[in-house]
C-alpha cells in the first residue's frame, strides 16, 4: 500500500500491567518474582498510608500514558485510602486501520432504531465488498478485517429491533469464539454506523458478587485468602475491596481506536458454492460488537451498541 501511494497505518496493540503496592507492606518474594517475570507486571512501591490522593493521581497518570490519554481518571476520588495495600492495573490500547477503508463520501445520515419505534439519524458508512458473513437463527454476524488480517471487527445483530437483550443472554462463549472464522467469500452491501464510546468509570464489585465472586471480597468474613501474596495475619491479610473499569472506542471510515483499563484494589479487612448474489446488511438497530483475534477467537474488546449518538 505504501508503494502504491495508498493509506497505511500500522496496527498498534499495547497491553500493560502493573502493581502499585504499599511500600511498607510485606509482600511475599515469590509473588513479586512471579508477577514481574511471568505476568510482566512489576510492583511499584507507593505510600498509600501517607498520601493516598497523590498515589491515586500517580496511578491515573500511568494509565493515561499507557492508553494514549484515552483513559483518564480511572480511579475516582476517594477510591484509595490509607488502608489500601495493593492496586492491580491492567491497561490495553488498540488502534488499527481497516484492511480497506470505507469511502467517506459514501457516509450518509441514515436511521438507526434506538428502540422499535424511535429511529434517529446517524452518520452511516457504506461499503460493498467481501466480508465474513453468517446467517444464524435469530441473528446475523459479519466481520471486517483490520490491516494485517490477524484481528477483525465482529458485528452480531439480532433479527428483531428489540432483540439485543435476548441475544446477550443466549449467546455462549463457544458460539462467540466460533464466529471468529466466518467465510469471507460473500459479497455484502454493508451499512455500518460510525460511533464513539467513552464510558465513565464503572464500579464492578457488586456485579462480580452477583455472579458469585464473593470470597475475594471477604463475604462471608474470613473467606478471602490472598496468603500467597501477603501475610495471613488477621491484622495484615488482604481482601478485595474495589474493582473499577473504564473503556473508550471510536470507529470510523479508516478503522478503530480503542482503550480499556481495569483497576483492582485490595485493602485490609473492613463448503464452495456457486457465487450468490450480494446480500444487504444494515446495522440499523442495537447490536453486539467485538475486536477479535481471528485465529484464536479471543475478544480483546466486547460490547454492545444501543445508540451511536453517544
Amino acid at each position: 500500500m505504501k508503494r502504491e501511494g495508498g493509506h497505511f497505518e500500522p496496527l498498534q496493540l499495547r497491553p500493560a500491567n502493573r502493581l502499585f503496592g504499599q511500600s511498607s507492606y510485606p509482600f511475599r518474594e515469590a509473588f513479586l518474582r512471579c508477577t514481574q517475570d511471568v505476568w510482566l507486571a512489576p510492583l511499584e512501591k507507593i505510600a498509600f498510608d501517607k498520601d493516598p490522593e497523590s498515589a491515586r493521581k500517580h496511578i491515573n497518570d500511568w494509565v493515561e500514558q499507557q492508553t494514549a490519554k484515552r483513559i483518564v481518571n480511572l480511579l475516582p476520588a476517594r477510591s484509595v485510602n490509607a488502608g489500601t495495600r495493593l492496586v492491580l492495573v491492567n491497561a490495553l490500547y488498540f488502534k488499527a486501520a481497516w484492511e480497506d477503508d470505507f469511502n467517506p463520501e459514501a457516509t450518509k445520515q441514515l436511521p438507526f432504531f434506538v428502540s422499535v419505534e424511535t429511529p434517529v439519524k446517524v452518520p452511516t458508512m457504506f461499503r460493498n465488498a467481501h466480508f465474513g458473513y453468517r446467517r444464524q437463527s435469530g441473528y446475523t454476524a459479519a466481520t471486517i478485517p483490520y490491516t494485517g488480517g490477524e484481528l477483525q471487527f465482529l458485528i452480531i445483530i439480532p433479527d428483531s429491533k428489540d432483540g439485543l437483550p435476548a441475544l446477550v443472554k443466549s449467546l455462549s462463549g463457544a458460539e462467540l469464539t466460533g464466529l471468529s472464522k466466518l467465510d469471507d467469500d460473500r459479497e455484502v452491501q454493508l451499512y455500518l454506523p460510525k460511533f464513539r464510546i467513552a464510558s465513565p468509570t464503572m464500579p464492578l464489585e457488586k456485579h462480580l458478587q452477583s455472579l458469585g465472586m464473593n470470597a475475594p471480597f471477604d463475604v462471608p468474613p474470613g473467606s478471602a485468602d490472598f496468603s500467597r501474596m501477603g501475610p495471613r495475619d488477621p491484622r495484615e491479610r488482604l481482601v478485595l475491596s474495589d474493582v473499577f473499569h473504564k473503556a473508550f472506542l471510536a470507529l470510523d471510515e479508516h478503522g478503530t481506536e480503542a482503550a480499556a483499563a481495569t483497576a483492582v484494589a485490595l485493602g485490609l479487612p473492613g463448503a464452495i458454492k456457486e457465487k450468490p448474489e450480494p446480500v444487504e446488511l444494515r446495522i440499523d438497530h442495537p447490536f453486539l460488537f467485538a475486536i477479535q483475534h481471528r485465529s484464536s477467537g479471543i475478544c480483546l474488546f466486547l460490547g454492545r451498541m444501543s445508540d451511536p449518538r453517544g
